[in-house]
């Protein structure tokens, strides 16, 4: 790829900064790229960028793949920071560049000076106001432009798998066929990065048990959990920023999903300014055969959903309308409260099914990490639990009946969408990594500390 601005593989540099007396700049490069991959980064590129005068250094550049680090992408940006605190900067200035699979999603840029100050717990000096990151911005092909790359994409997350293993669950809470009801079972999930952008998923799941309402011929019957593949995807990602389109990200996918359901789903996302808003259009058709389940079916989830951060990294408001997944259609509206890592959120629907009534549901879902903060890793392949194990309780609200409903307002099965993967469930937008600069902060931190342990 030629270089340029929106070049989402940096461009192989054609010289790297003049060496003066003091200063070797494929030495700083090296340490601080092999000191990110300790802190378990991947995809690591270093380079120097312009320097704005002849008197001023030229700022140093990072960028690195989340890699090993599975809760959020905030403490990935905290082992950037560690790694810069880790080697001499000569007091230059520095940027950092998020990828998802070669391709930038956020970028920030500060002073070492201040950064040196913020992690040794000093009083910030003039200037110093926000010592970690100066802006944090979407506009990231300003970060990159015309940088001399000297070390080039060390541990590419690219052909890099990871594997997960976790938990399924499926249940009917206090209802008047039981206490409690529920089906579970071992899900083992693959990742596996092909090329830029470029992803394919698989999921098996091992049945573990059920109660007599989950069998075949049960109440619940349709609805159980059973061993074998339930998801094998491919996945294409792409941004915009390449015709001046920072803010708007697609996403296409093709293969099988819910066990039975072949086809294809689509997603367009837009995110203005920075991030307090946030739409997203999806869509996407399924088919599922004739077989002992019973008939074809056909899914044609078309979706459009509207997010506000009230209170940015605390408290998100969003509205959904349109076609769920089992041919349902109507309207969600709700209310996400965060907690570190940990979510609960309210929600109030309603929907119809052609030929059934419609109902409005209300109900309460938590969502919480399930794996160590930081995955294992053995050599390259990565082994992780969940970072977002999600259980939920609803029932029908208004009216004179109170039936036991499943298969209403079913979001596309998607645990690869561009929200949940790309975006850390919207928290990498640049107004929720500037409230999440003191987590940032601690992580970093907690890097070093644990670095200088005998």
């Amino acid at each position: 790829m030629a270089p340029g601005a929106f070049s989402e593989q940096p461009a192989p540099a054609a010289r790297a900064e003049p060496v003066a007396p003091a200063f070797a700049p494929q030495s700083l490069a090296r340490r601080l790229a092999h000191a990110a991959d300790r802190n378990g980064l991947r995809s690591i590129w270093v380079g120097f960028a312009p320097s704005a005068g002849s008197n001023s250094l030229a700022p140093i550049v990072l960028r690195f793949d989340a890699g090993d680090w599975a809760w959020s992408d905030a403490d990935a940006f905290g082992a950037a920071l560690a790694a810069l605190a880790t080697v001499d900067l000569h007091e230059r200035p520095y940027r950092l560049i998020l990828t998802k699979w070669g391709i930038p999603v956020v970028g920030a840029s500060g002073d070492s000076s201040c950064l040196h100050e913020a992690l040794h717990a000093l009083k910030a000096g003039d200037g110093c106001a926000s010592p970690i990151f100066k802006t944090v911005t979407r506009s990231v092909a300003a970060l990159q432009s015309g940088v001399a790359w000297a070390q080039e994409d060390l541990s590419s997350v690219l052909r890099s798998p990871r594997f997960s293993l976790f938990p399924t669950l499926v249940a009917a809470t206090a209802t008047e066929y039981g206490l409690y009801d529920a089906s579970t079972a071992a899900s083992f999930k693959a990742e596996y990065p092909l090329w830029t952008g470029g992803v394919f998923e698989s999921r098996y799941d091992a049945l573990t048990t059920r109660s007599q309402d989950f069998a075949p011929g049960g109440y619940y019957g349709p609805y159980r959990l059973r061993s074998g593949f339930a998801r094998a995807m491919l996945h294409q990602y792409q941004s915009f920023a390449s015709v001046g389109l920072d803010s708007v990200w697609a996403r296409v996918g093709a293969g099988k999903i819910a066990r039975e359901y072949a086809g294809f789903d689509a997603e367009l996302r837009w995110a203005p300014g920075d991030g307090r808003h946030r739409g997203l259009l999806r869509v996407g058709r399924f088919r599922r055969p004739l077989d002992d389940e019973g008939p074809a079916q056909t899914a044609q989830p078309r979706l459009a959903s509207w997010r506000w951060s009230a209170v940015p990294g605390k408290w998100d408001l969003e509205a959904s309308a349109g076609e769920f997944f089992n041919r349902d259609r109507g309207t969600q509206v709700l209310t996400k409260h965060w907690f570190g890592d940990t979510v609960v959120a309210f929600y109030f629907r309603e929907s119809k099914k052609p030929l059934e009534p419609r109902y409005k549901m209300a109900g309460i879902a938590f969502e919480f990490p399930l794996t160590p903060r930081r995955d294992l890793r053995a050599g390259e392949v990565a082994f992780r639990g969940t970072p977002r194990f999600g259980y939920g309780i609803e029932s029908v609200v208004g009216g004179t009946a109170n039936p036991v409903l499943f298969g209403y307002g079913v979001f596309l099965p998607d645990g690869m969408g561009l929200n949940e993967t790309v975006f850390d469930r919207d928290r990498l937008e640049p107004i929720n990594l500037e409230t999440q600069k003191s987590r940032i902060l601690t992580a970093a931190r907690q890097i070093l500390q644990s670095a200088s342990k005998p």
